[in-house]
């Protein structure tokens, strides 16, 4: 009689529509994550974003502002003591203007920081018609990391570049991304997501290097589709 009953259950079980948390089409972990985030409409809808955030990273704990504006805008400002840092790519060419290095004038930048940069400033992250972008993603499969299962996504743009993607596979939100740097392997880890406008927001970003902690990004105000002028993503003529 118990091994009827187990027989029983086990027919019950395979009847049930799998869990969605543990789709394993490539197709539908990215239908989930875009749908978890708020909807690919929603996602759509935001045209500026701005990020007033604390930067701690080597011991120093300094303000930071990010804006960032479709299709592929974004400028970071960071506060150090009266000097300002500026970190701004405007589509097409990206700079810095760092007067605690002396000079005034702003530097271009090139070469794979630039190619990183570009990938960074995806508005609407990879996985948004990521087709059309050139974009392709294949499932590497499954991972346990601290106790949470995790799918293992490879995202290879047009021009080559990787970027391994690790999704919760409970919530289908990005958890972490670890991509190639000029100095090693660069990781970034998400977490305390919040609500913002009916999107799904990391509110922690920290960076590790190597391995290394080497960043932390603490997100304290979003602002979505606020005005934000082109001029801030110009390069100054001097």
């Amino acid at each position: 009689m118990f091994r009827r009953l187990l027989l029983a259950l086990a027919v019950v079980a395979c009847s049930l529509p799998a869990h969605p948390a543990f789709a394993q089409t490539v197709e539908e972990i990215v239908a989930r994550n875009l749908e978890a985030r708020g909807g690919i409409d929603k996602i759509k809808s935001i045209q500026t974003i701005k990020q007033v955030a604390r930067l701690n990273s080597q011991g120093m704990d300094v303000g930071m502002t990010m804006y960032g504006k479709r299709p592929n805008m974004t400028r970071k400002e960071l506060m150090m003591g009266q000097q300002r840092i500026l970190y701004v790519f405007d589509g097409k060419t990206a700079w810095v203007l760092n007067p605690l290095t002396g000079s005034n004038a702003p530097s271009v930048i090139s070469g794979p920081e630039l190619e990183g940069i570009r990938q960074e400033a995806d508005f609407d992250s990879p996985f948004v018609d990521y087709k059309a972008k050139g974009y392709t993603i294949a499932l590497v499969g499954t991972e346990d990391a601290a106790g949470r299962k995790m799918y293992h996504l490879r995202l290879t743009s047009k021009s080559g570049a990787v970027q391994e993607c690790y999704l919760d596979a409970e919530t289908a939100l990005e958890a972490r991304t670890v991509s190639p740097s000029p100095m090693g392997s660069l990781e970034e880890e998400f977490s305390d997501y919040r609500d913002v406008q009916g999107l799904k927001m990391p509110f922690n970003v920290r960076t590790l290097q190597n391995g290394r902690r080497v960043a932390e990004i603490s997100i304290e105000r979003i602002e979505l589709n606020g005005t934000v002028d082109d001029d801030l993503f110009r390069k100054p003529a001097k």
